[in-house]
């Protein structure tokens, strides 16, 4: 949930980028910038609906299309992302109803099925928070101090019975410094919360040292490794209607990238939007027969991945929990880890595949997830050596590098059938040594691994997990 909303807030900043530069270029122009904002944290009842287009270097890497309805404490919202690949066109996405705190979902890679969770109500499109609060006055004072920069004939204005269309349109070579360094402050703070990636001063790290290349999502080698953006041109018209509320927007604007490792590339973002339905936007109450799906079987609580909230899972029959069980216990004694029979054990049992925790101290749990098929997902162990300290990050010795990737190589045939079968496609796109732990992340076109270390003759997999590379 928490992914799902800061993409909301990423599509609506592009408006908000837009609407910086309109308010520049002159005192009228600061009431779009108004109007978008009111759009995003103040408007109770609207409904939108919008495509963006990203490509890098000239070539589209995501399209995103949106359908939202908010109404008061209802809402509704239809993503669905776009993504290129070699065997043809990927969709991701999700479409989630919201009735005050009560929030169901349906994912676009599991049709036929939803899920149900709570989360606080909102009756606006973006909540506000601490640190939005301050861009956007942030957006207001840089319209003010800039508004005399652009040259004239760079914004136009048509329209009639007061309605409007404000057009604007400028290259590089007007593009005033301020516009560049809020830019760059919205930047910093969007996009390391969107890959939750906390890590500002980039530059004191060596996650800058992979090249572009070398990343199988554009967008999260954006996310990395860029260390400022430069707006090269922008095009991009806002129709407010006669009580001054935006109606639609659309545009296009070009970056330059410029990575850590001194690499400059192109982004270039093209939006559309149509806005409307003031005062009468339904959602009404979420019914599943409208999105022909049904609870999982054997579900009946709250989806820890999509709500953070508890699983509730149905009582499993007793030969499904102890294989469970098993299986697990084979896969840690696999890793060097004998877990005794009087450990506390918590097994759940659902459609999508089993989860497996023992409890072995207060502070260290050991922790899986296989799939039906059989196929390990997600292997875990939960304990003090989670706290990543960056002050400990080194960088990783070409000898060290090769043990590790042989040792996880080898995991890898040995645990999933599946994966025995691609890992000569995987190659290591990231790497980190925390003391005794190493970091790797591991890519082909589709999926993106994470394995976790320990340093040592052993190299005992710490962490495991594998998720589609969306």
């Amino acid at each position: 949930m928490k992914q799902m909303k800061h993409l909301t807030i990423v599509l609506l900043s592009l408006a908000l980028v837009f609407s910086i530069a309109w308010a520049e270029s002159e005192s009228l122009l600061l009431t779009v910038f108004d109007s978008l904002a009111d759009l995003a944290f103040a408007t109770t009842n609207v409904t939108v609906d919008g495509e963006a287009v990203f490509s890098f270097d000239g070539a589209r890497f995501k399209t995103a299309k949106l359908h939202y309805v908010q109404d008061e404490y209802d809402s509704l919202y239809d993503l669905e992302l776009l993504t290129p690949r070699k065997s043809g066109e990927k969709s991701t996405g999700w479409i989630i109803v919201a009735n005050g705190e009560d929030i169901y979902v349906i994912e676009r890679y599991t049709p036929g099925v939803y899920r149900t969770g709570t989360d606080d109500a909102q009756n606006t499109l973006v909540r506000g928070t601490a640190m939005l609060e301050p861009l956007v006055t942030l957006g207001r004072t840089v319209a003010a101090a800039a508004e005399s920069l652009l040259p004239a004939g760079a914004v136009t204005e048509t329209g009639a019975d007061g309605a409007r269309t404000i057009r604007l349109a400028f290259t590089e070579d007007n593009v005033p410094d301020i516009l560049n360094a809020a830019l760059n402050v919205a930047a910093q703070y969007l996009l390391p919360r969107w890959y939750d990636r906390m890590y500002f001063d980039r530059e004191s790290s060596d996650r800058g040292a992979a090249l572009m290349e070398d990343y199988i999502s554009t967008a999260s080698a954006v996310a990395d490794n860029a260390r400022s953006y430069t707006l090269k041109m922008i095009d991009a018209s806002v129709t407010l209607d006669a009580d001054g509320r935006a109606t639609a927007v659309s545009g296009t604007a070009v970056f330059a990238v410029e990575f850590l490792n001194g690499t400059t590339h192109s982004l270039e973002v093209t939006l559309q939007a149509e806005i409307g339905q003031y005062g009468t936007s339904t959602v009404g109450t979420f019914d599943p027969a409208a999105y022909n799906v049904v609870l999982p079987a054997g579900y009946y609580g709250e989806d820890t991945d999509a709500m953070g909230s508890e699983f509730g899972i149905a009582e499993a029959d007793t030969a499904a929990v102890e294989a469970a069980e098993a299986r697990a216990r084979e896969l840690w004694l696999e890793q060097g880890i004998t877990v005794p029979d009087s450990v506390d054990t918590t097994v759940y049992i659902e459609d999508e595949g089993d989860t497996v925790q023992f409890d072995l101290t207060d502070t260290l749990s050991l922790h899986t997830f296989h799939a039906p098929d059989g196929e390990l997902i997600l292997m875990q162990q939960i304990g003090p050596w989670l706290n990543l300290d960056e002050e400990d990050v080194t960088g990783v010795d070409e000898s060290v590098l090769l043990e590790a990737e042989t040792r996880a190589m080898s995991f890898l045939a040995g645990m999933n059938p599946s994966m025995a079968e691609i890992v000569g496609s995987l190659h290591v796109t990231s790497m980190i040594r925390d003391g005794e732990h190493l970091y790797l992340r591991l890519d082909d076109e589709d999926l993106n691994v994470t394995i976790i270390l320990q340093v040592g003759p052993e190299w005992q997999v710490l962490y495991y997990s594998v998720v589609s590379n969306g």
